[in-house]
């Protein structure tokens, strides 16, 4: 969780024609899913007929009885929405990081954005009547405002806790959740008691309902889970475990949310997807066996809510869910889609996709409209090839699969787990590689006839095989998680082994027999001259793993997690960060003539770039621009508030990550503002709570990031 809030921009997207063919895509597009794909951590039953969604950012969904689609709304902001509240059918407010607090007056078609008096990240926002909201979040920060929202004044709570969830059963009575604690009111906030448990320290309360002035209800997220229930007005408290199973390999499943809809009837939802119901007042819950996930993904339920007849839940990748007869027969009304891994041009216009699951997906207009085509046997699907319109192979998690009929049908033609395939570029030859993940074996097989027959090609202990690429030359690469890179210039027939990197290799790829570029984790990319035998680190990012490169015309394009993009035009000397339009992760990247890529990921997303357009680089080579970096801080030694100036003559600064750390290298907690004023950056620091001692302020844009070292004297 983020403790110190970058600044960021917002870029209206405008239409741009590629071509005459595909006109119709912009400059900056989401194709895939629609309208988001973005994570959704609030949703709102504004009447019977409204329903509103608010997530990552500033992604805002609206849907209406007179439309059963759902559209994006346009929320002025670009940061994370974490909890969305209206009191009437017009009149909504929506709360997120940075401070971020913005309101509607139109039933959420358009919002404005309001002074927050803080900067810390909100987790929620309740209306306790017509014009009176409460919101809560870090630092034991709760807001009140009176006006629907278009002024806030700070309620003082003695705390510097965290507050993540609140709620109220009139404008009187109150609670809100923090770490291993609630904070109860009962005059309208104007004071706050705090009631400690016995969870370990860490253990969050997720989810909070007060249902009148005894009642409360809340979840928690201790192992296996915790319901928590007041009849008192939080005076005693008794706890109940929901006993919830460690899941893939260890994993815990997290409570997200709970509602109640009255005194007995409630439900709770879990970050891996259960959904546990009560009809008795939490004294007993069972697992609604009804409802079924839509992938392997975590982070998919955020927020669960319901009125008399239908309940909602919204969670990652923009899906929501719907059910009649409160919590059953559960239907996906947003979203759902698997996740991205394999992606395959036919031509520029006609591609296959692959990933969770075993769904074939083709588009035949630059993924404006997509159909499934076919359906594997063999599990999640990492790869794909054709070597002509037909014919076709996929490597999944279980075996090689191979087409005879464009995708339709598919048969396994080769057992074991395999992450790469591909033809050589004469299509003479087919290459497979995988190998055991956990011990690092290395397994690199060939076939010449089309996938009848295949021979070992090569084996070892260099790393499981990641990818792969071949050149118009003839040559082979393979990528290994051992941070190795194997070639063949023989048709696989023999094999070179260089080391790259200590890092896992994400991906290859090459331009020619000497030319290559490789990819790593955070953020790393690598660039070699001579065929892959000396490799040099040429670009590394904010701790972002590059999950895939392409080249486009100008030069090299790259994505990776949490909706990362960056492009070099000059061989890879320099690297500049797009503008960020999706928190997704994102797995593979392609171009097509004219300067444009379209990028795979996570949720189903599939997201296109025109490389062409220079509106739309949020930092234009950081490399060059850090030579002229001017930074200064005045007063420090510190006093109440510092000023940090930052000059580069770009505007690089426009998007960045800053942290405080005193000497011991602990991230301190504290807000600061960021202005323009006569080209320079200022940051005004709030240090008026920081202790005497030496203080390290970080500030990172891009490739670039230096470290201001500050005082403080009391």
């Amino acid at each position: 969780m983020k403790t110190i809030l970058a600044a960021c921009c917002f870029m209206l997207l405008i239409s741009y024609p590629l071509s005459e063919k595909n006109s119709e895509i912009k400059v900056t597009e989401r194709l895939r899913p629609l309208p988001t794909g973005e994570q959704l951590n609030s949703i709102c039953i504004v009447d019977n007929n409204v329903l509103i969604s608010a997530g990552k950012n500033g992604t805002i969904i609206r849907r209406s009885d007179h439309d059963s689609q759902w559209q994006a709304c346009f929320s002025n902001t670009k940061s994370d929405l974490n909890s969305i509240d209206f009191s009437d059918k017009y009149n909504g407010i929506a709360v997120g990081t940075n401070g971020t607090i913005i309101r509607t007056l139109n039933s959420g078609f358009t919002w404005l954005i309001c002074k927050s008096r803080t900067a810390k990240e909100l987790f929620a926002v309740k209306f306790v009547d017509s014009a009176s909201a409460f919101a809560c979040g870090l630092s034991g920060t709760i807001l009140k405002t009176t006006d629907c929202g278009n002024y806030w004044s700070r309620i003082q709570t003695n705390s510097n806790d965290p507050m993540f969830c609140m709620d109220f059963s009139n404008k009187k009575f109150g609670c809100v959740g923090s770490f291993n604690s609630v904070f109860i009111t009962s005059d309208s906030g104007k004071t706050w008691s705090k009631k400690q448990f016995n969870f370990i320290p860490t253990a969050q309360i997720t989810g909070i309902c007060r249902v009148d002035s005894l009642t409360i209800f809340a979840s928690a997220n201790p192992l296996n889970g915790r319901f928590i229930k007041s009849t008192d007005g939080g005076e005693t408290w008794l706890e109940t475990s929901l006993n919830l199973p460690l899941l893939y390999g260890g994993a815990v499943d997290l409570v997200r949310d709970i509602h109640f809809k009255d005194k007995f009837s409630g439900t709770i939802v879990t970050e891996f997807g259960s959904i546990l119901k009560t009809i008795d007042g939490g004294i007993s819950w069972s697992i609604d066996s009804t409802f079924r996930r839509v992938n392997e993904k975590p982070s998919l339920m955020r927020c669960v809510v319901s009125n008399s007849s239908k309940s909602y839940i919204s969670g990652g990748g923009g899906t929501i869910f719907e059910s009649d007869f409160i919590s059953k027969n559960w239907q996906i009304s947003s979203g759902g889609l698997n996740s991205i891994e394999a992606v395959c041009f036919t031509d520029e216009e006609n591609w296959l996709i692959g990933g969770e699951g075993n769904d074939i997906f083709t588009t035949y207009n630059y993924g404006v409209n997509w159909n499934i085509t076919g359906r594997t046997n063999s599990g999640n699907i990492f790869s794909i090839t054709f070597e002509n319109a037909n014919t076709g192979f996929v490597a999944t998690e279980n075996g090689i699969e191979k087409t005879v009929n464009a995708g339709t049908n598919w048969q396994k033609i080769y057992p074991g787990s395999f992450k790469a395939v591909m033809h050589s570029f004469d299509k003479t030859f087919l290459f497979a590689g995988g190998g055991e993940y956990n011990v690092g074996k290395t397994h690199l097989i060939r076939s010449s006839d089309a996938g009848i027959s295949w021979v070992n090609s090569y084996s070892g202990n260099d790393g499981s095989v990641t990818n792969m690429s071949v050149t118009t030359d003839g040559y082979i690469f393979a990528s290994t998680t051992f941070g190795k890179v194997l070639s063949s210039s023989d048709n696989g027939i023999s094999w070179n082994v260089s080391h790259a990197t200590d890092e896992k290799i994400n991906c290859v790829l090459f331009k020619n027999s000497s030319s290559g570029v490789a990819a790593s984790v955070d953020g790393t990319i690598l660039k070699t001259t001579d065929g892959g035998n000396i490799w040099e680190m040429i670009y590394t990012g904010l701790s972002r793993d590059i999950q895939s490169i392409c080249i486009y015309d100008e030069g090299y394009a790259a994505v990776g997690e949490n909706g990362y993009v960056v492009h070099s035009t000059d061989g890879g000397e320099t690297w500049s960060v797009l503008n960020n339009i999706t928190s997704n992760n994102l797995n593979s990247v392609r171009a097509i003539t004219g300067g444009r890529i379209f990028c795979f990921g996570d949720f189903g997303t599939v997201i296109s770039y025109d490389l062409m357009d220079k509106d739309i680089t949020g930092i234009i080579k950081p490399a060059d621009a850090t030579k002229s970096v001017n930074v200064t801080a005045s007063p420090n030694p510190m006093k109440s508030e510092t000023k940090i100036q930052l000059r580069s003559g770009t505007d690089m600064f426009q998007i960045f990550d800053a942290d405080l750390f005193d000497a011991t290298g602990r991230r301190i907690e504290v807000e600061y503002v960021k202005e323009d004023v006569n080209g320079f950056t200022v940051i005004r620091l709030d240090a008026s709570q920081l202790s005497t001692g030496i203080y390290l302020f970080r500030i990172a844009s891009g490739s670039f990031t230096t470290f201001i070292k500050l005082a403080k004297i009391k």
